[in-house]
């Protein structure tokens, strides 16, 4: 039996662009929302059609974006971003981490946004490791640039 990895995201109702593993709202006034989905293989997206409640026993049609992989086990990185006016250039990358620290099952991530470049560590419990002479301990360490 084959198991598959599911994840999906609910939008406002209006527009959702899909670009590669990002989808976004496309409201031309206030706020905006983008998830963006680290890529690894085999992972693919599509948008479907949700529900919304919005007054009781009365429901409207929405955006719902479905990622998908069949590998397990699997770690599906997702950054969700609110944002106004132009759209943001966000990528977002594995680190690469040396052996010591990926042997205590520290997962790293490189974000960059408009330019900033961040970098968020998972680790197990209170884990401690250095990543390029800084000493960081867990589950989560953040350094921003």
């Amino acid at each position: 039996m084959e198991l598959i990895r599911d994840m999906y995201f609910q939008f406002a109702p209006g527009k959702v662009q899909i670009d590669g593993f990002t989808a976004r709202t496309d409201f031309k006034e206030g706020d905006n929302l983008m998830v963006k989905i680290m890529e690894i293989p085999g992972l693919t997206v599509q948008q479907e059609e949700g529900l919304i409640a919005v007054e009781y026993k009365f429901v409207k049609p929405r955006p719902r974006i479905q990622f998908s992989v069949k590998k397990v086990p699997i770690k599906l990185t997702s950054l969700l971003y609110p944002y106004e006016g132009d759209v943001p250039d966000i990528t977002m990358e594995k680190l690469t981490l040396p052996d010591d620290v990926e042997e205590k099952g520290v997962f790293g991530i490189r974000i960059r946004i408009s330019g900033r470049e961040d970098l968020i560590f998972f680790a197990p419990g209170q884990c401690e490791f250095t990543y390029q002479g800084t000493e960081l301990s867990g589950p989560v360490a953040y350094i921003q640039g």
